[in-house]
Order: C-alpha cells, then structure tokens, then sequence
C-alpha cells in the first residue's frame, strides 16, 4: 500500500517547475516564462543532466522505497489510479526535476521513462 501522506519539498523549484505539471506548455506560458528570462531547453539532452536525473531517480525510489518502477510511470490505467496519488503526494515530477531547471517536466518525464523502463 502506497503512502498518499502529502510530502513536503525541500529545495526551491525553478520558475519553470512552478505548477508540478508534466502537461504540454501553451506557446502563451513559453512567451511569459522567456520574458522573465527562464530558459526552456529541448533536444538532446548532456551528460550533466543525464546525471542529474539518474541521482534524483534513485534518491526517490531509495526515499520512498519503491522497488517497482511501474508505479512510478504511466504505463497503464489500473497502475495509473493505483499510483497518481501518490506520485502527487511526494511531488514525484518535481523531485525528478531537481536541478534541471531548464527543461520541462513533461521533458524530465519523458526522459526518464525512456532511461529507466
């Protein structure tokens, strides 16, 4: 059974992370988030930040003590309900963000789906 308990976060989120939604951005957001100087990067992504979200993976999965990354990743609807949650709770999207603050979450996201499943 997974903790639903609300999770406090201990680091402060970029501007760009604000709202914990893996949701396409509107051109609209992109536009006032880039007047405000935020940097959104897209594409290949380096190293560093390869790394970056390796470590904030494994410190979630170590933290919460989860040993099925299935619940971590919308695979399907019943693991889906199962785990949403949850995933709200302990602010999985920006805990997988930590210091990559120039890409989107739904690019973290992404990225993570495809290095860890």
């Amino acid at each position: 059974e997974l903790d639903i308990t609300e999770a406090s976060i201990d680091f402060p989120l970029p501007r760009l992370h604000s709202d914990e939604n893996i949701n396409s951005i509107t051109e609209e957001k992109i536009a006032s988030l880039q007047s405000e100087g935020v940097v959104i990067r897209n594409g290949e992504w380096s190293v560093e930040e390869e790394a970056l979200l390796r470590r904030n993976y494994r410190d979630f999965l170590k933290q919460y003590r989860i040993h099925d990354s299935r619940l971590l990743f919308r695979r399907n609807l019943k693991t889906y309900i199962q785990s949403n949650k949850f995933l709200k709770a302990k602010h999985f999207y920006a805990r997988l963000g930590k210091d990559i603050n120039e890409r989107t979450l739904k690019s973290i996201y992404y990225k993570a789906r495809s290095m860890f499943l």
